[in-house]
């Protein structure tokens, strides 16, 4: 369903742009204290936290939980996501990079018997301490060597699953400025690449913000 916040119309499956984003962070801002803002800004990412909640719920292999079960989960840990936000940075990048991380750790815990499953969040990092944290995390975690540029695109494509024009809209810059870091981390990662060194932060040659936090504009 079509959700209207500032005017702008966010479709189910929405693509990020900078003024959107803002939209969205101002909203998430409100949702922290005004119930209706929350169910305003979960029908805007209802549709992305369903995808979300089906791909977690095919990598647990659920035993005791249901779907239903999930969708349950998502709608608590997406609240507490909220909670969370420290209200800086783009709320839409956090989400993206934690959700599905937060929603396992929770339906970990419901299907171990705890009846709490996302309210006991408090006492687990999303940066993380997942007890059984998934593959793709593992992979980011494994390659912290990274410039920190490509680092955030491979979080934002492989553990988030955001199609390259998303993570550019998030980031500020062209789609394929996102497509070239991309190949350039894999390059690294197998051995082929150039041996330049592209770890210093990304300038006016990239057009994209050189860290996580927010969404800008090239110059």
């Amino acid at each position: 369903m079509t959700v209207i916040i500032e005017g702008h119309a966010v479709p189910p499956d929405f693509d990020l742009t900078p003024e959107l984003d803002a939209a969205l962070n101002r909203l998430a801002r409100c949702a922290k204290e005004d119930t209706a803002a929350r169910n305003l800004l979960y029908e805007a990412f209802a549709f992305k936290i369903e995808r979300f909640a089906r791909r977690v719920a095919r990598r647990a292999t659920l035993r005791t939980c249901e779907f239903s079960d999930v969708q349950q989960e998502a709608f608590l840990v997406f609240s507490e996501m909220i909670r969370r936000w420290k209200g800086s940075g783009s709320f839409a990048g956090y989400v993206f990079t934690w959700f599905p991380t937060m929603l396992e750790q929770a339906i970990a815990r419901l299907e171990r018997g705890h009846p709490i499953g996302a309210l006991a969040l408090d006492d687990l990092d999303p940066v993380g301490r997942a007890e059984t944290p998934s593959p793709a995390l593992l992979l980011v975690e494994e390659l912290a060597h990274l410039p920190e540029r490509e680092l955030l695109v491979l979080e934002l494509h492989v553990t988030a699953g955001l199609r390259l024009k998303e993570i550019a809209a998030l980031l500020g810059c062209h789609p394929r400025t996102v497509r070239r870091i991309v190949q350039r981390a894999r390059q690294r990662l197998t051995g082929t690449g150039s041996g330049s060194d592209d770890s210093a932060p990304a300038r006016s040659s990239t057009g994209c913000i050189g860290a996580a936090g927010g969404a800008g504009t090239s110059a």
